[in-house]
């Protein structure tokens, strides 16, 4: 009989440990929920223009998918989310009835447990490159030579496909913040810091920028050759073309190519301040080659202040801008092209002497070389459009 009763002794010892062990287990995954939800969250809360009243949702959202794929045998799941503005932060509680099959022996058929997290919007990073396309694999993408830094600013494919995202071989992506709204392809050791999938998509901040007027033709199938050349502002139809050794200034102004290629070939250079440059049309486009030169700030104001090109948002997405110069070292202002792609494939950095460069392309493709995106607005007059400056902030978990 001591016998008898030692051993039930030590089974209802084991039925308790076991079920404290289970007890710890769930309460972790139910944390993990609490953490998951409220990074959601805070992605979200962290993007320009974001009805914070959607919150609630997207943390619920989170909370299911978690409790469904990790945390089995849970009843009465509730979440309580709170969004604070000082600082920008979201709260998650998650509480929910554990079942227990020993609960006899500490006398409760069930538990119930609760976790808390907080996940707070963090810095002032910046947007550097964002990709529209939301459907193509490699809206944002690296070959496997490119080397991209954009310094202290966040990139972010909108692309759900589970290859939105794509860096290759030995690339490197380096940012505040990476992210995909569907999945990425590449190594860890692509990216700087790793990337965040399943991102909310992020709104095109220049959606409702108008284009800049444009009347009759100025000047047409204008090609220059072997010399040096001023251009005033004015409609160029037929492109612009830049060859042979020629060096042409552009004066400050609005310079609008309509229905054909904005053109700078080898040993040939183009410089500009204050130069704003509007595609106009199908099969309009900019080629700058390799062993060109290219220097342009973009306005300091009038309608295209800030933004340095901006193409046609009727243009053809099979159209396609290619920056090939090995001395395309001054881009200062947003390049904007909503419905086409931007290659950057140059054996030469890029952008590297301009206080800042921001690229919104349907597609962006680094192929080769290095690329810098900087952020150095106090550094220059030309102004950061609305949605670009402080949009994206990293986030971080608080509590």
């Amino acid at each position: 009989m001591m016998v008898a009763g030692a051993m039930s002794l030590l089974l209802g010892f084991a039925a308790i440990g076991i079920e404290f062990g289970r007890i710890y287990r769930v309460k972790s995954n139910l944390q993990h929920a609490a953490d998951a939800a409220a990074l959601a969250g805070a992605r979200e809360l962290s993007m320009a223009g974001t009805d914070k009243s959607v919150i609630a949702g997207i943390a619920s959202g989170a909370i299911g998918k978690f409790v469904d794929t990790n945390i089995a045998k849970l009843t009465g799941v509730g979440v309580d989310t709170r969004v604070g503005l000082t600082p920008l932060e979201v709260a998650v509680s998650v509480s929910a009835d554990m079942h227990l099959p020993f609960g006899g022996i500490i006398g409760t058929p069930s538990i119930r447990l609760a976790s808390t997290s907080v996940a707070r919007v963090v810095g002032q990073p910046n947007l550097c490159v964002l990709g529209l396309d939301s459907s193509s694999p490699g809206t944002v993408s690296l070959g496997t030579t490119a080397n991209v830094h954009g310094k202290s600013c966040s990139v972010f494919s909108n692309s759900t496909s589970g290859k939105g995202l794509v860096a290759s071989g030995g690339s490197v992506l380096t940012a505040s913040t990476i992210c995909s709204a569907g999945g990425i392809d590449g190594q860890p050791s692509n990216f700087n810091p790793i990337a965040l999938t399943d991102c909310p998509k992020f709104n095109d901040p220049l959606a409702s920028r108008p284009a800049p007027p444009a009347g009759g033709c100025t000047y047409t199938n204008l090609k220059i050759k072997g010399s040096n050349v001023r251009l005033k502002p004015g409609v160029y139809c037929g492109g612009l073309s830049v060859h042979s050794q020629a060096n042409v200034t552009l004066e400050p102004g609005i310079y609008v190519i309509r229905g054909g290629e904005f053109e700078v070939g080898t040993k040939a250079s183009i410089t500009g301040t204050g130069v704003g440059i509007y595609f106009e049309g199908a099969g309009t486009s900019i080629r700058f080659k390799n062993d060109s030169t290219i220097s342009l700030r973009a306005p300091t104001d009038g309608p295209m202040a800030g933004i340095l090109m901006f193409g046609d948002r009727n243009q053809p997405a099979s159209t396609t801008y290619t920056i090939n110069s090995d001395n395309a070292r001054v881009l200062v202002g947003t390049i904007y092209l909503p419905n086409a792609t931007l290659l950057i494939d140059a054996a030469k950095p890029v952008g590297d002497l301009s206080e800042y460069t921001a690229i919104i392309a349907r597609v962006v493709e680094f192929r080769n070389g290095r690329v810098v995106l900087n952020t150095d607005y106090a550094k220059t007059d030309v102004p950061v459009p609305d949605g670009i400056k402080g949009a994206g902030q990293p986030i971080a978990l608080y509590r």
